[in-house]
């Protein structure tokens, strides 16, 4: 349907009205997703074009939250989720493929996930929400659906990884962004390296190699070369390769989280998938989670031997495929003492600041209670109401050998397991204080970083001057010589150029011993100290 001059105003006029008003990702407010197709056997429609793989998408008009956006175009997405012989099944709306300037709230794509594998409909939605303290991440909430009048469902509604994600969280205006999701149907090029999927593994210098394993969303034909200049740096395994290709730090937080979260349906499992690589205008690339449905043990097998039980996840092995020459992501950075260390540190972050304080039960019973009413008016949902209301805390079991486990049954034991794990038993430094001072500076651009610590035996501080730039890396001292107080005080610090021309010089502390790491920030990267 084409819109008026004066419609579009009307449109362009509501959505300025409501733009602060509300987050379409606000985790206490369900959204309302209305959509309108020309025809009646839309779903036919839909399934038909998914089963043939056609590329081709279904124009309706879209209302959310009581807004005529306009219209859209529309398609079914997911693999395992989606299913021909059933009403519920995830959607992909484009709000600006007939128009290029529509959007709700500046999001111009919407993807709705149906909660096939989940009775508790929370790992998703709680999965991001931890992660987004840590990582640059989509944020996700709920949204209940209807087509044509007639009530579909509770969906998950998930934030696109796509140029608007990049640009307003990197200001990127031309990114470069591969989805590692293999395509199993492909016909494999001839002559490359074997892979169980998306593990980064180096495979040739062939392009046609890696273009059945990843997707190249965003970018040209160039990318591909820095996509393999990554791999082949994490095969030799060099600390200055790996890290002029690759944020190591939010490598280390991407790995950490999977683990914490018992994420197996990624990169940690058996097959590595579901995540995006985002390479940085400074040349490095970052992993960011995606397709978070079977976190906290929903998928149970890690590509070592059979699915693990219960137990067996709940002890989960935070040096998971340490020795793994297949998953170099892992190994090659785990190896390395200090980026273990790192990494060891963001468990101990993760393990503190969610599920030490129980705060993620707490959060879990908030969304139970939000979502409650409506998931039992769902009459297409995957799992009956009383799966939904005991699977927060217990099993429930699909089957004679399938059960998907029980959230707080799992973190319980899972907690107090890496809570005494001899990693994170290691006594690690503190840093009581981080700041930094003008004070009896050399000259009158120097400002000094000051790190006073316990239990520290080398403390570097990482800092950049702008928030695309790669971290730099200088040691601070104990020596009595760097405006550091006495000598073997505990009191590090250095000095560095202060920021000119409208730039801002952020850091972040990191101190360590022969066991152990501390960072100030604790969540260092997504949070830095800045000298104003």
């Amino acid at each position: 349907m084409k819109k008026t001059l004066s419609s579009l105003f009307l449109i362009s006029l509501l959505f300025s009205q409501i733009a602060f008003a509300q987050d379409f990702y606000d985790l206490k407010k369900i959204q309302e997703v209305h959509v309108i197709f020309p025809m009646k056997n839309w779903d036919n429609v839909l399934d038909s074009l998914k089963l043939n793989e056609e590329g081709v998408s279904l124009n309706a008009r879209i209302n959310i939250n009581g807004n005529m956006v306009g219209d859209a175009d529309i398609i079914y997405r997911g693999n395992s989720s989606f299913n021909s012989d059933r009403l519920k099944n995830p959607f992909n709306i484009d709000l600006n493929e007939a128009d290029s300037k529509a959007n709700y709230q500046g999001y111009k794509t919407i993807k709705l996930a149906n909660v096939i594998a989940d009775p508790s409909f929370l790992r998703e939605v709680l999965s991001y929400s931890i992660a987004g303290k840590y990582a640059t991440v989509p944020k996700a909430n709920y949204a209940k659906v209807s087509v044509n009048e007639t009530a579909i469902g509770m969906y998950v509604n998930i934030e696109a990884v796509n140029k608007s994600f990049l640009k307003k969280h990197f200001a990127d205006d031309n990114p470069v962004l591969f989805k590692a999701d293999p395509n199993w149907n492909a016909t494999k090029a001839e002559g490359c390296n074997k892979t169980t999927g998306a593990s980064l593994e180096y495979l040739g210098d062939d392009v046609a190699c890696y273009q059945s394993i990843y997707e190249l969303k965003s970018g040209d034909e160039s990318s591909w070369k820095s996509l393999i200049a990554l791999t082949k740096a994490l095969k030799d395994g060099k600390p200055a390769e790996i890290e002029e290709h690759l944020d190591v730090n939010a490598a280390l937080w991407y790995l950490a989280l999977n683990n914490v979260l018992v994420n197996l349906s990624s990169y940690i499992g058996k097959i590595e998938h579901n995540y995006y690589l985002y390479q940085k205008d400074n040349g490095q690339f970052v992993p960011i989670l995606w397709d978070l449905d079977r976190s906290f043990g929903g998928f149970k097998n890690t590509g070592e031997g059979a699915s693990l039980d219960l137990a067996g996840l709940q002890q989960l092995d935070p040096m998971l495929h340490v020795e793994n020459e297949h998953k170099p992501l892992i190994s090659q950075l785990l190896k390395n003492k200090q980026y273990q260390k790192m990494y060891t540190a963001h468990l101990r972050t993760i393990l503190e600041e969610n599920f030490l304080n129980d705060a993620y039960l707490a959060q879990i019973r908030e969304l139970h209670e939000t979502i409650k009413e409506e998931v039992s008016a769902d009459e297409h949902k995957y799992f009956s109401f009383n799966d939904f209301m005991s699977n927060m805390e217990g099993s429930i079991h699909v089957s004679a050998e399938e059960s998907v486990l029980g959230i707080v049954e799992l973190m319980a034991a899972r907690t107090q397991f890496l809570k005494k794990h001899p990693e994170l038993l290691k006594v690690a430094p503190t840093i009581e204080v981080a700041k930094h001072s003008f004070k009896n500076t050399k000259a009158d651009d120097d400002v000094w970083i000051i790190a006073q610590t316990q239990k520290a035996e080398n403390v570097k501080v990482y800092y950049r001057y702008n928030s695309n730039d790669v971290f730099e890396v200088m040691e601070l001292f104990d020596d009595r010589k760097h405006n550091d107080g006495k000598k073997g005080d505990g009191i590090f610090a250095g000095s560095l150029k202060q920021a000119k021309n409208g730039q801002k010089l952020e850091y972040y502390i990191y101190a360590e011993n022969a066991g152990a790491a501390s960072f100030s920030p604790a969540r260092a990267g997504k949070e830095v100290h800045v000298v104003e």
